[in-house]
């Protein structure tokens, strides 16, 4: 975990410039053009969900070790996740 990752709240506010409706543009255009680059958004998309519930259980148990780990894991996947959106909004003109 060596690399740099955004605050929560700038990740939130470059998440937020993209609409639902153009992130439903994006998968669609996707699993047309590019079922690879597909199968590996919605991995992306269900590791995120997975490492969500796994942080919903921490909070449950208290286990503040594995919060905090658990918390830098998601920034950094959601970084990643955000890059990938933006490198096809670029593809997509």
């Amino acid at each position: 975990m060596n690399k740099e990752c955004l605050s929560k709240q700038e990740l939130m506010e470059k998440l937020s410039q993209f609409t639902p409706a153009e992130k439903k543009e994006m998968r669609d255009y996707l699993q047309r053009k590019n079922p690879l680059l597909f199968r590996k958004f919605e991995r992306m998309k269900h590791d995120l969900y997975r490492l969500e519930s796994r942080r919903v259980q921490c909070e449950i148990e208290n286990n503040e070790k594995e919060l905090h780990l658990l918390n830098d894991k998601i920034l950094l996947r959601k970084e990643d996740f955000l890059e990938l959106l933006v490198a096809i909004r670029k593809k997509r003109g």
